[in-house]
């Protein structure tokens, strides 16, 4: 099954209200879905334009934002709320293909909200990833069993032969594998707030495809239980720093 089928059969589980968690499935599902919205694999990139495209369906009316419209994105999350986080904090990571953000900011500061949204990056490796950020509904909790079949060095596969979805934890992460595959992973910090790295939509890759040799980046770090914790230590610090200038 390719991944594009995988997202669209991602799609026929989301539920009405935007970001609400599927119920688990054997069959693969759109990274970051367990706590997330999903996003429309149909919204692939268009043409620079002068504005802002809009995109419409089951991604919650986000704006969808390009390297080239970058001034329009500052000029949009000028009035964020507190702890959004912005693109310059995590420019490190790599550089910016596509931008997934709300259209209002007054959906993420009700409490009772669940909301998410997505940078697009390729980053030194080479590799094109989706960072989500997001809060799922409150009280919300994965059934997706667990799993230790892990290689502490090497998470991209796990060490056994195991159908369908699993997740191996790891104090605030969580590594979850469709197949025995690595598809994403998932760090959480206070008042339920998450991020989920995947390879997002704009690329056949998974996670489990990234390079076997060292890299020194984000997702290269996350790869290795040894690495993991400075690399989500350098984020958290990242995130909660005043945003650097442009």
């Amino acid at each position: 099954m390719n991944k594009i089928f995988a997202i669209m059969l991602g799609l026929s589980l989301f539920l009405t209200a935007c970001g609400r968690e599927p119920e688990p499935t054997t069959a693969p599902t759109v990274p970051g879905t367990e706590s997330t919205g999903v996003t429309d694999p149909s919204t692939e990139p268009t043409a620079p334009s002068t504005e802002p495209s809009e995109v419409i369906g089951a991604d919650c009316h986000t704006p969808n934002w390009t390297p080239e419209q970058y001034d329009f994105y500052l000029n949009h999350v000028s009035d964020a709320p507190a702890g959004f986080v912005h693109y310059e904090h995590i420019r490190w990571m790599g550089e910016v293909q596509w931008i997934h953000i709300p259209r209002s900011f007054e959906h993420m500061e009700n409490m009772e909200n669940s909301w998410f949204y997505s940078y697009y990056m390729q980053d030194e490796a080479g590799f094109n990833l989706e960072l989500r950020v997001g809060r799922a509904y409150p009280g919300y909790t994965s059934t997706v069993p667990e799993t230790n079949a892990i290689n502490p060095e090497d998470m991209r596969f796990l060490t056994e032969e195991i159908e369908g979805r699993v997740r191996y934890i790891y104090g605030d992460m969580s590594y979850s594998y469709e197949d025995g595959r690595l598809m994403y992973i998932k760090v959480e910090w206070e008042n339920g707030k998450s991020c989920v790295l995947s390879s997002g939509i704009l690329t056949t890759d998974e996670l489990c495809d990234y390079p076997t040799e060292p890299t020194g980046t984000f997702l290269g770090d996350l790869l290795s239980l040894e690495t993991a914790d400075e690399a989500v230590e350098r984020f958290l610090a990242a995130i909660n720093a005043p945003i650097p200038e442009t």
